[in-house]
């Protein structure tokens, strides 16, 4: 039975993203990376095989021990997977067993210091040894030109084989890929200075929490869960810190991507580019801006012939986060490479975008006729965005007017000029709203408004003081430019333009009330600046 441990204290929106309670896992035994259960989503467990890296390459001391999972071994075409940072073949374990139903033969291996293999101090931990490694591994099992399918630090590694060997894949198939954002001498070192050892594992379970959960996945589900189970485990076993080590070095060799990223013209194999666009690991979320999108535009700009597949709501861990989207856009490149005519498939539903909170600010003008209203707008909403074009939000918007009578009549019924006063205008509104990307980072959004609103306002006017209340409906529209700051960040104006639409409306002069139940409808104009962010 799972425990659970409740966040009282952390900040609502921790609570509203990640939930009030979380299960843990320390009460649990220390699990051994050889312990490490290898089964597909059916239950059906992968037959784990050996292969002997050799002493005496790659600076090995002594051999060091790659496991990897083949299945059906007659398959004409073979799939090689290839794990991402900090993670292992089971990463894959939505698409393992379904290509090998299709006929493929499929291969994934644990790198050399993840997983179930070795984790050897001496190996350099490079994408160019670690390809190099993978080749070794191909070549024993006879695989001659084979599909080469890479998440993050895979993919980088893919790019590597590929540029290093051009006539070697079949394709290339890259899973957000690390490999074509630029890291300068400085970041390089930051990442030296900031990636330690110590860092790895010192993690807590509520810090494998955000950067398992949070960090990679954008639609998280109970079925997995095992992902933070087992890094919680594996933590506890005496041999952790030689993973931990091998990640640092990793990491380092992927800074490191200056062959990569400058050799992509020599890549020759088909190549497909697969990514969510709500991944928030690339671009470096500590050292750069910009979005997904832009930085895999880079990549397929540099590849002769590239196809790049963005997935709507899908997080850096794509081919988990969003399987049936992932592995769509993988069946259509592979039937392509073959030559075949892709099976018809239904149009993948819209990802759920999840909850926006904004925060607004402003100017604006109700009031019509004699009197002149202005006055500065604070607004706040929360909506709930159910495709990347459709959303129901809740706008609430505090307008404090500051009111200037140019030509009216005092308490006695006589002409005037002049007086003023003070007073607020509350509205809370819903807000249907539509949504059009115009690019990756611009999108424009529109919709109509209806709500209530309520006013109060105290005026001098010829030194006698008059009270003004009303309340009634609020119709109207709004409009809105957002541009895509990171991966959750927008920014952008909001112009509003309804009537006040009076169902009551009172005067109060030297303490003498009356009401009107039928005053006239008010115009209401506001422009404010929008900041919103989206979970």
């Amino acid at each position: 039975m799972k425990t659970l441990r409740c966040a009282h204290l952390i900040p609502a929106l921790m609570l509203l993203t990640l939930g009030a309670c979380t299960p843990s896992y320390l009460h649990k035994p220390a699990l051994r990376f050889a312990d490490l259960p290898y089964a597909g989503p059916s239950g059906q467990a992968w037959p784990v095989k050996a292969f002997t890296v050799p002493a005496g390459q790659f600076g090995l001391r002594q051999d060091a021990t790659l496991r990897y999972v083949e299945l059906n071994p007659q398959g004409a075409q073979t799939l090689v997977f290839m794990h991402g940072l900090g993670s292992y073949l089971k990463f894959w374990r939505g698409q393992l067993d379904a290509y090998a139903a299709q006929g493929y033969r499929v291969i994934a291996a644990d790198m050399l210091g993840y997983g179930k293999s070795d984790k050897p101090a001496g190996f350099p931990y490079t994408m160019e040894a670690m390809g190099d490694v993978l080749r070794l591994l191909l070549a024993e099992l006879k695989v001659e030109h084979p599909v080469l399918i890479g998440h993050s630090m895979g993919g980088q590694t893919a790019l590597s084989l590929a540029i290093r060997y051009p006539e070697w894949p079949r394709a290339i198939v890259l899973a957000a890929p690390a490999g074509f954002e630029p890291f300068g001498p400085r970041e390089q070192q930051w990442f030296r200075d900031v990636m330690t050892v110590n860092l790895i594992r010192g993690a807590d379970e509520e810090a494998i929490w955000g950067s398992v959960r949070k960090a990679n996945f954008n639609r998280w589900r109970d079925d997995l869960l095992w992902l933070i189970e087992e890094r919680v485990r594996l933590a506890k076993t005496p041999e952790f810190p030689e993973y931990a080590y091998a990640q640092v070095k990793s990491i380092h060799g992927l800074a490191a991507n200056d062959f990569v990223r400058t050799n992509l013209g020599a890549i020759k194999a088909p190549t497909i580019i697969i990514h969510g666009d709500m991944d928030r690991l690339i671009p470096n979320p500590f050292l750069h801006g910009g979005t997904t999108r832009e930085v895999m535009q880079a990549g397929h700009q540099g590849i002769a012939g590239s196809a790049l597949v963005t997935l709507a709501g899908c997080g850096h861990s794509v081919q988990l986060d969003c399987p049936a989207e992932f592995n769509a856009a993988l069946d259509g490149f592979l039937a392509r490479v073959q030559g075949k005519t892709p099976p018809p498939t239904a149009e993948p539903q819209a990802a759920p975008l999840g909850l926006s909170l904004a925060l607004q600010g402003g100017v604006g003008e109700p009031g019509d006729g004699d009197d002149l209203w202005w006055g500065w707008t604070l607004g706040a909403e929360a909506g709930w965005q159910f495709t990347p074009w459709a959303s129901l939000r809740a706008r609430f918007t505090a307008q404090r007017i500051n009111r200037e009578l140019l030509r009216g009549e005092d308490a006695e019924g006589e002409t005037v000029v002049g007086g003023g006063g003070q007073g607020w205008l509350l509205a809370g509104d819903l807000v249907p709203t539509l949504h059009h990307a115009l690019t990756d980072r611009l999108e424009l959004a529109a919709g109509p408004m209806l709500g209530v609103y309520s006013s109060s306002n105290t005026r001098t006017l010829q030194g006698v003081k008059t009270e003004e209340t009303g309340f009634g409906l609020h119709l109207g529209a709004s409009a809105q430019a957002l541009w895509r700051v990171n991966s959750t960040l927008w920014l952008g104006p909001l112009i509003t333009l309804g009537q006040l639409m009076p169902l009551d409306a009172c005067v109060k002069v030297d303490g003498a009330e009356t009401c009107d139940d039928k005053a006239d409808a008010q115009g209401l104009w506001t422009v404010r600046l929008t900041a919103e962010w989206r979970f």
